[in-house]
C-alpha cells in the first residue's frame, strides 16, 4: 500500500475502474453504455470510459489529451471529457 494512504481508502479505490479516486462508486454501474446506445452529449466521461469508447488504452487517452487533440475539463479536481468532444475527435479520425 502506498505510504500515506489509509487502508480503507486503498481498498475503496481498488474496486473502481482504473483505481481512479475521483470516480464515484455510485456511478460504476452507470459508466458503461449498453451496445447500440450512445451516451447523451451533455454527459461527462472519465478516462476509462473514453478509452472504452475509442477502443484504446487509458494511457493513449492521456497522450491524446496532452497533444491537445481532445479537450478535457476538471470537475472537483477530476479530469472529465464531454461526449461531444470525444465524438468530434473520433469523427476526425474517420476523415483522415
Amino acid at each position: 500500500m502506498p505510504r500515506g494512504i489509509c487502508a480503507t481508502f486503498a481498498r475503496h479505490i481498488q474496486h473502481r475502474p482504473g483505481g481512479d479516486p475521483c470516480y464515484p462508486a455510485s456511478m460504476e454501474s452507470h459508466s458503461q453504455t449498453p451496445p447500440g446506445n450512445s451516451p447523451p452529449d451533455r454527459l461527462l466521461l472519465d478516462v476509462a470510459a473514453v478509452a472504452r469508447l475509442l477502443s484504446v488504452s487509458p494511457r493513449t487517452v492521456w497522450r491524446i489529451r496532452a497533444r491537445g487533440s481532445l479537450p478535457a475539463r476538471k470537475v472537483e479536481g477530476c479530469v472529465r471529457f464531454h461526449v461531444k468532444d470525444v465524438r468530434k475527435y473520433a469523427d476526425g479520425l474517420e476523415a483522415s
